[in-house]
């Protein structure tokens, strides 16, 4: 899979694209897109092998969405970038993405949420689980 949207092409969202593939076939590392309402912006992100990817955290949120007391929460572990749920009791999620300034020259963040509903999760879910592999 080449990218991996959350939200819609013409509104707020979140894209995980441009996958790269080392010998084994894992995701060494891909951009992150955030856009929304006059907003890019585009992060490089190592993906190494340890610690948990984006697809655990996606799968994790659609098998206990119900069950959250407030905030999930996961961190790319450079720092580039970190994702942030939380739902509602009507079944709306909303997904926050932060991206963090690479260097230490200066400093800035974006910071985007798309909301999606519960059923959309398993999707999401299966969705990131191959992009990521």
């Amino acid at each position: 899979m080449e990218e991996l949207l959350i939200g819609h092409e013409r509104d707020i969202r979140i894209l995980f694209h441009t996958p790269k593939l080392n010998a084994d076939g894992w995701v060494e590392n891909y951009l992150i897109t955030i856009k929304g309402c006059g907003l890019e912006a585009t992060l490089p992100v190592e993906n190494p092998p340890y610690g948990l990817p984006p697809s655990v955290f996606f799968e994790k949120l659609s098998n206990s969405w119900q069950h959250w007391n407030a905030v999930d929460d996961w961190g790319a572990i450079e720092g580039e970038y970190d994702l942030s749920v939380k739902a509602d009791k009507l079944g709306h999620i909303f997904i926050t993405a932060c991206l963090y300034s690479p260097g230490l020259e200066s400093e800035w963040k974006a910071e985007v949420t798309v909301i999606v509903e519960a059923g959309q999760l398993n999707t999401l879910a299966s969705k990131a689980k191959q992009f990521f592999g």
